[in-house]
């Protein structure tokens, strides 16, 4: 079986492994390092592209990728959103609420994974790609209840849901807009190191970017 993995795949494999850290910080109330493993699961995640459009990918790839994915960038997220909003007493109908929305968001990010490649466009993410949306949830996690009542972010998982099982057209990004994207999130870590806040805050702005002027760049794109 090792036969069929690439380097690519190996990166996906990373991936994976940042995942099951983060949900395993969670468990032991270490937040500011589950959300930075998550982040680093992000990076793995898009330098196995980077990798995939320079070497090769394998044959497995592409249900490899999905996998690694389903670990780090939903069930980690959702773990650790968990962790951060049962930390303090909720009432049993928000609580309720709360785990209704986490199963949606994770109903939306399997259906979406597991049919990426039949989806798969060259220039275009069909839906809101799994990435986006688990930035927004850690960062969101990150800044926390003071910030984003639970009752705020059921909608909010509701709402990326949807949006990732949406026709909605978003831009993939080439490699020179992968490394900005990188350097990007490791600025974020290291200030979430420093400045607990402002390393969520400069990500949300990021993606919030990206979501906004994403299907317009990308209908142009296409066309």
């Amino acid at each position: 079986m090792l036969r069929f993995l690439t380097a690519a795949d190996l990166l996906s494999i990373l991936n994976a492994c940042f995942g099951l850290l983060a949900v395993l910080a969670v468990f032991s109330g270490q937040f500011p390092l589950a959300f930075v493993l998550i982040l680093l699961a992000l990076l793995a995640d898009g330098l196995d592209g980077v990798v995939a459009r320079r070497f090769g990918s394998g044959q497995v790839g592409d249900y490899l990728e999905a996998m690694a994915d389903l670990t780090s960038l939903t069930i980690a997220p959702l773990v650790f959103l968990y962790g951060v909003y049962t930390a303090t007493s909720l009432n049993p109908v928000v609580f309720a609420l709360l785990l209704a929305g986490m199963l949606f968001f994770l109903f939306c990010s399997a259906t979406r994974l597991s049919s990426f490649h039949l989806l798969k466009e060259k220039e275009v993410f069909v839906g809101l790609p799994a990435s986006a949306s688990t930035i927004i949830v850690i960062s969101l996690g990150m800044l926390g209840t003071t910030w984003f009542p639970p009752l705020v972010i059921v909608a909010v998982l509701v709402l990326l849901g949807l949006m990732k099982i949406s026709s909605l057209l978003f831009p993939k990004l080439g490699n020179r807009s992968t490394v900005v994207a990188s350097l990007v999130i490791i600025t974020a870590l290291a200030l979430v190191i420093l400045l607990r806040i402002a390393g969520p805050l400069l990500l949300l702005v990021m993606i919030l970017v990206y979501i906004l002027a994403g299907p317009f760049l990308a209908r142009k794109k296409k066309a």
